[in-house]
């Protein structure tokens, strides 16, 4: 029963320590190695190349619909 009336207090807090901790960090002590640096870059042109995939799909999507309905137009034209 106490549970429930102090949940929302313990939530709060727990959210405010979580908060100060990411924006005061402690001192962190550690390198980034060359096999570290190389996988970020990966990333990085990984992520660059799906988003230009993702692009081109989208427009030959939108490129096909129009085509289909410029194709439907001639053909009602014709009839």
């Amino acid at each position: 029963m106490k549970i429930k009336k102090y949940h929302g207090k313990i939530t709060i807090s727990l959210q405010f320590i979580f908060m100060i901790n990411i924006i005061f960090p402690g001192a962190v002590y550690c390198y980034i190695d060359p096999g570290t640096g190389s996988f970020i870059v990966q990333i990085i042109i990984a992520g660059v190349v799906g988003s230009l995939i993702v692009i081109k799909i989208f427009f030959k999507r939108v490129k096909d619909f129009f085509r289909k309905r410029k194709n439907n137009d001639k053909e009602e034209k014709e009839n």
